[in-house]
């Protein structure tokens, strides 16, 4: 009788609290990092020009467990980032070898997290993230007759914050950001549009 009793009571209480539990968000940013390692670990070599931030995106699926509280999953590409060296003293092994330790480094991947909401009006929220972002990354170096690739990857965390207005039950835009504590970190501001249902 007990176990009948609880099982209605967190039926009615799961289906109170998760009326329209899943929210699919698109996001749109700009990612940056910096060189990793020492640049004067570059031997023979001078740095040309380094480009260490780009343009991100990502899709997230939520799923409410409360009204505060809820899981996330979601795909983050970060965007790539760029450095260009000039030398005329080592071979394209060695070069490669020296770009691979310091380029700053971008990634792609998939996110695992929690995320706690606070309601401060009726249409606008605060909130706080944190997870862990499962990436790849790719460095590649070319001297123009030759492009050598060395592929990374790792599982770091990250943690966030930001901001949601909610002009309707189902449609939010909000505005994030994220820390990645990847090699080096990556600080990723970004706007998106999300849909509950």
């Amino acid at each position: 009788m007990r176990i009948g009793t609880g099982l209605i009571v967190l039926a009615l209480w799961s289906t109170a609290v998760t009326a329209e539990p899943f929210e699919l968000g698109l996001w749109l940013g700009q990612a940056s990092t910096d060189l990793r390692g020492d640049s004067a670990d570059i031997e023979s070599a001078d740095i040309v020009s380094v480009d260490d931030n780009d343009t991100s995106w990502g899709v997230e699926l939520g799923y409410a467990l409360t009204d505060d509280f809820g899981l996330t999953l979601g795909y983050v590409d970060q965007g790539e980032g760029t450095l260009v060296l000039q030398t005329d003293t080592i071979t394209p092994e060695a070069y490669h070898q020296q770009v691979r330790e310091v380029a700053p480094l971008l990634a792609e991947g998939v996110t695992l997290g929690g995320v706690l909401r606070f309601q401060v009006a009726e249409q606008f929220s605060l909130f706080a993230e944190a997870g862990a972002f499962f990436w790849e990354s790719k460095v590649k170096s070319s001297n123009g007759t030759e492009t050598l690739k060395t592929n990374f990857d790792g599982t770091d965390m990250y943690v966030g914050a930001g901001a949601s207005y909610h002009w309707s039950p189902q449609w939010s835009a909000s505005v994030r950001y994220r820390y990645y504590h990847l090699d080096e970190t990556v600080n990723d501001w970004s706007v998106g549009l999300s849909y509950r249902f």
